[in-house]
């Protein structure tokens, strides 16, 4: 499944994502792995949730292809494409969180991916009602973006006791 997740996720942001400005995107498509990259760091000894190989790749290999595939052409995806006005702004923000939380659904059920720790499917949607902002806020206004993401960070540190 994940292969299938890159394959496709790269795949299309060469069709529809703007690779042409990718020096535009350049800090958001770092800030998405690098925040990931923390979850790692941080959640080492308490994972809140796992993405389970598949195929012939390892642990790490599956960690490796999301983190410089699937969320650099996310990135490059969803702001290529992001819209003016505040209702499509919305529309386009939602569809995003219904296509993670649909791919992650699928995950969840062919367990592809599992949850400790009390994270369950609706702290994920949760989560990608959040992180697809942030994603917009990091690109426009990136030092807002770092401190608002310090907040988050010490709220799901908090609520599931991560220790440190």
């Amino acid at each position: 499944m994940h292969v299938i997740v890159a394959v496709w996720v790269a795949f299309a942001s060469v069709l529809w994502g703007n690779w042409g400005n990718w020096r535009k995107y350049l800090p958001t498509i770092l800030y998405m792995p690098a925040s990931n990259l923390l979850y790692f760091y941080l959640t080492s000894d308490h994972r809140l949730w796992k993405l389970v190989p598949d195929f012939l790749l390892s642990q790490k290999g599956v960690d490796l292809l999301y983190l410089f595939i699937v969320y650099p052409s996310t990135v490059v995806l969803f702001l290529s494409n992001y819209p003016g006005g505040r209702r499509r702004q919305i529309v386009h923000l939602l569809k995003w969180v219904f296509l993670y939380a649909g791919v992650e659904w699928i995950g969840l059920q062919t367990g592809r991916i599992v949850y400790d720790n009390g994270w369950n499917f609706g702290w994920s949607v949760f989560f990608l009602l959040f992180m697809f902002p942030m994603l917009y806020l990091h690109h426009a206004k990136p030092i807002v973006a770092y401190g608002v993401s310090v907040f988050w960070v010490v709220f799901y540190v908090v609520v599931f006791q991560v220790p440190l």
